[in-house]
This record gives C-alpha cells, structure tokens and sequence, in this order.
C-alpha cells in the first residue's frame, strides 16, 4: 500500500463491476458484482442494471471479450436511463461510428 493506510483507498463496495457478452441481441453478463443484469435495447445497445442508486457515481465502459481475445479498435459509449437511477445504457459503436452489438466491460465507482 505504499505506505498508506487501507482506508486511504477506495472501499471495495464502492465498485460496481459487469462483463457482457453481446452477440446479436443474445445479452448475458459473464461475470461483475452479484445482482447486475443485463438487455438488449436495440442494435449496440445494452440497458446493465445495478443492485443500487448509481446516479452520483463515474460510469466506465470499453469494449473488450470476457476471455482473451483481442477486440477490434472499437469503442463504447455510457449514458444514464431517465426516472431509473440504476440502469446505465452502453452503446457499442465500431470503428466508422456505427452501433454494433459487442462485449464491454464496465466499471461503476461510487
């Protein structure tokens, strides 16, 4: 720890987790913190619901396989659902911009 105590540190509480795979409307969560669920919202869109309020926490989103492979220079995008403070939407896009559906992975820090 450096030096520092543990409590100088985020607690682990405080971190939200979910891997999703997403292959063409077949959206499950791999692995993440227990309670997180996850729906397909349309074409590179995904609604990953949260066990509590996330509305003042930092939400963190990136393409990525739930093994090892390597994903393309893809990108994803995060925003927060109207009226329901526990779903964040995240939008895979490829590299032209377009949404497509992919595997994320996302970090939620509150």
């Amino acid at each position: 720890l450096g030096g520092s105590p543990a409590s100088a540190f985020e607690p682990a509480g405080s971190i939200l987790t979910a891997v999703v795979s997403d292959l063409g409307g077949s959206v499950a969560v791999q692995r993440g913190t227990p309670g997180v669920t996850a729906v397909s919202a349309g074409a590179g869109t995904v609604n990953v619901t949260l066990p509590r309020d996330i509305s003042a926490c930092t939400w963190i989103a990136t393409q990525g396989n739930p093994g090892s492979n390597v994903v393309p220079g893809d990108y994803a995008a995060v925003r927060g659902v109207p009226q329901n403070n526990h779903v964040i939407e995240v939008v895979t896009f490829d590299h032209n911009g377009l949404q497509v559906d992919a595997n994320f992975h996302l970090a939620v820090i509150c």
